[in-house]
Parts: structure tokens; sequence; C-alpha cells
């Protein structure tokens, strides 16, 4: 019996199963190489689940960029833990055009944030960066805002939807008071570190009283910090950074958090007060700082109060590359 001859039909098919097979093949290659992007140790979310998500927006003010850096998750706020494919769902889901974002500053609402471009288009990516494979997404937006200095420069953080926010402290605490109980709380830290308070003349003092809710009064937030611990170089020569968190106990002010490193620069971690917002909804607002070290990659800080002190509970890259820390860029204004 002659062979049976296959219809063009059948050979269409086949073709067909095997360029999707093949397809397959390419792009669970493509998923698995991607995996290496989500940080170790990060548990993934399911961004289609739609979580609230934490932004930093910073920048000029005529031109800021938002940045994604956590989500809150059953009253949780978490790393956002993605592949590459799940950054890209998150720039589809979160920074399509008219997209608007709840402001927030000194743990109040401020405004919103209208997303006007997201990461990639087919105009290309927003930002880029030599060397960097892998973008975390970055989103351009325009800013309505009230209450705030008419600076160029802005620093804020926004939510993808609203939070509840405790009243407006309307406690009073006059400044020569913040700065004189903020630098008898830094010396008191440096000096549990091994440091002199001659130590810290050299350095720039910054400090401020916030309302958190954590106590019945504010806390007091004071820092220490070189004049040139922003700089992304190698580092040289003798560094140190000091930040406190004070609260008044029994008529007397405690530290709540102590940050003191010192030594060679390049050892230093440097550390911020950003900003404070009750992220989890329990009625404290959670205490949001910045740490880096020389030539490495900047990290968000978040502080939750727990029996009596500020504990750290979550720790967060807010770099812009995903390659490695070292090339990711800084998201400071």
């Amino acid at each position: 019996m002659p062979p049976r001859s296959r219809s063009p039909f059948a050979s269409i098919i086949v073709l067909g199963i095997l360029a999707f097979a093949a397809g397959c093949d390419k792009d669970a290659a493509r998923r698995e190489a991607a995996q290496v992007v989500r940080p170790v140790g990060t548990p993934a979310i399911n961004i289609f689940h739609r979580p609230t998500l934490l932004f930093q927006v910073y920048g000029d003010r005529a031109d800021p960029r938002v940045l994604p850096v956590a989500a809150m998750i059953d009253s949780t706020v978490v790393a956002i833990g993605l592949n590459e494919y799940g950054w890209h769902a998150l720039d589809s889901l979160y920074f399509a055009p008219g997209t608007t974002l709840s402001l927030y500053h000194g743990g109040q609402p401020t405004g919103r944030a209208t997303i006007t471009r997201g990461m990639w288009t087919k105009d290309g990516a927003l930002q880029t960066l030599p060397g960097c494979s892998a973008m975390r997404p970055l989103a351009a937006a325009t800013l309505l805002t009230a209450g705030l200095d008419a600076d160029s420069a802005v620093e804020l953080l926004a939510t993808s939807a609203p939070l509840t926010t405790r009243p407006a402290s309307r406690e009073s605490f006059p400044s020569r008071d913040v700065l004189k109980v903020g630098r008898a709380l830094g010396v008191d830290v440096a000096t549990h570190h091994g440091l002199a308070a001659e130590d810290l003349d050299s350095l720039e003092f910054s400090a401020k009283a916030i309302s958190t809710g954590a106590t019945g009064g504010l806390t007091v937030v004071a820092s220490f910090l070189d004049a040139g611990a922003g700089d992304l170089g190698p580092g040289a020569g003798h560094s140190t950074s000091v930040l406190v968190l004070g609260e008044q106990v029994d008529g007397a002010w405690q530290p709540t958090y102590r940050h003191a490193s010192s030594g060679d620069a390049r050892t230093v971690e440097f550390q911020r007060y950003l900003d404070h917002l009750d992220l989890d909804g329990d009625g404290i607002d959670e205490v949001l700082l910045e740490a880096w070290r020389y030539a490495g990659g900047n990290e968000l800080v978040i502080l939750r109060f727990k029996a009596g002190q500020w504990h750290e509970a979550l720790r967060v890259p807010l770099g812009w590359c995903l390659d490695s820390p070292k090339t990711s860029g800084r998201a400071r204004p």
C-alpha cells in the first residue's frame, strides 16, 4: 500500500505545535532567568491581586519620579518580591497614565499625584542606567499638594489606595527645646557607643518633633551626620553617623531608637529620617529612615514601636537597578 499522504492542514498543525512548544521553552527560560531579579529571601507577592503599594515621590517638583518601595498585605508591610515579568506587570497596573496616588507628608494627607507616564512604553524606558539590564519601574507624575513649602525639590510618600491617618497633633514644642532635647539624646547615644561629645562637633546637627501616636506625647528625632555622607565615592578618612529617636518617659527624655556608626568612612552606615505614616493601620505611625554606605545602594528602613522602643521591622532597597545594589542609583532628591 502506498504511503498515505499528509494533508497540508495537518502539517500546519504540527508546525504550529512545534513552534508553540519552542516558544513555551523560550518563555520558560526567560521566566527562569527573570527569577534572579527578585532578591534572595524576599517572599513573592501576587501583583495581580492589586495590593496597596507604598511609593517614594522625589525629585524636581515640576517633574518628580515615583518609585515603588513596599506593599501592605494583611496589615503587614512587606518588600515587593517580583521577577522581571512582575515588575512589568506592576508598571502596567499602577503606572498607567491618569492613575492617581494619595500623597502624605508628616503622617498626614497632603494631596495627590497623577501618573503621566509609566516606565516602559513603545518609545523606550523612562530612565536607564549604564550597565543595568533589569530596572525597577519608575513613573513620572504631576503633583497637587497643599500645605507644603514651595521648594523646587520634593520628597513625599504615596500609596495606591488612601490610608486611614490619625488627626493632626495640636501639641507644640518650642524649636529651641527640640534642639536642646535632640542634642542631649544624641550625645547620650554617642557616649554609649564610645564616642566623645566633641566627636559630634564637626557634624551637621538637626532635630525635630513628630507626632507618631507611640506615646501620649511627641517623638523627637535627632541626627548628627557627616556633611559629605551623600557622596557615592569610595569614602576616605573617618566618618560618623548618629540618629536617635526619643520619647518622654516619667517626665524625662529617653532614647527609644539608637543608631551610631563611626570609623573608616567606607564601613560606616549613614542614616537619616525620611517621614512617618501609619502603614499597617494600628493607630501608631511607622517611622521611615534612609540608610546607605559609600559606594553602595540606599535602603528604606521601616521602624515600628513595640514595648516602649522603636525596632527595625523591614529594610528594602531603594535603588532603580535590580542587577546589583552597587549599581542601583539613589532615589534621593
